[in-house]
């Protein structure tokens, strides 16, 4: 007996399975592996992503990745740490989501709009052991 879930809209997935198995590994292996595997020796030249009209390159961004977490380390962040990034969709937060994931670290995402009361709940109860933020946002976090 399959372990099947009751819910209609499975007949619309086609050959789509109704549960997926995941790969083993952290979402830093993955994008890396992506990278490896696929978009390093096929020859494209894809950017892994692009703010305000500037692409930065896989191999850019995985340098800023291993440049972050070294940094990361340094200052104490270990395994298992917990830190709330609370910053704007922006190449910093990006890096640093990755660069917390690779030294495995937990990342903590919030908005950074979120009101400081929010803030200061979001990094107590999940004994973030630093917050980043954007210089702009500072005052909210630093309360």
């Amino acid at each position: 007996m399959t372990n099947t879930p009751k819910a209609p809209w499975l007949q619309f997935y086609g050959d789509i399975p109704a549960n997926l198995v995941y790969p083993k590994g952290s979402m830093y292996e993955a994008i890396k592996y992506a990278y490896d595997t696929h978009l390093h020796d096929n020859g494209y030249k894809n950017n892994a992503y692009e703010f305000q009209g500037k692409g930065t390159s896989y191999p850019e961004f995985f340098e800023k990745i291993d440049r972050a977490a070294k940094a990361f380390k340094a200052i104490g962040i270990d395994q298992g740490d917990k830190v709330t990034i609370c910053m704007p969709n922006a190449p910093q937060a990006i890096d640093s989501f990755y660069a917390l994931n690779r030294i495995s670290a937990v990342p903590a995402m919030i908005h950074p709009l979120s009101a400081e009361g929010e803030i200061k709940f979001y990094v107590t109860h999940s004994n973030s052991k630093a917050i980043l933020v954007l210089d702009m946002f500072y005052e909210k976090g630093a309360r």
